[in-house]
């Protein structure tokens, strides 16, 4: 259906429901011809979803290392929030944490 809004209207269509990997990603712009894919519960849980390389998989020793990638991305959020802080009164770094934290 993507497809024959595309043809007609000649504007970015953005995908959206069901991405919960990098392949999901891939297929539902293969399969939809869509400009663009977005995902939200699954990027909080794993913000280098769409990452090409192997670092998104567990790959080498199994839990170790995603751990080890869990706690890199951790760090990584840890540092933009405090270089672009919250002017919100709660901000959500807890939270998005607890996401990337927990599996």
């Amino acid at each position: 259906e993507s497809r024959s809004v595309r043809r007609v209207l000649d504007i970015p269509i953005i995908g959206n429901g069901g991405i919960e990997t990098r392949e999901d990603a891939l297929a539902m712009l293969d399969h939809t011809n869509v400009s663009a894919v977005m995902s939200a519960e699954a990027l909080l849980e794993s913000p280098d979803l769409f990452e090409a390389s192997p670092s998104n998989n567990a790959g080498g020793d199994g839990w170790r290392s995603e751990v080890s990638r869990r706690l890199r991305l951790a760090r990584e959020y840890l540092d933009l929030a405090e270089e672009h802080p919250s002017p919100l009164a709660y901000p959500p770094v807890k939270p998005h944490l607890f996401k990337i934290l927990h599996r």
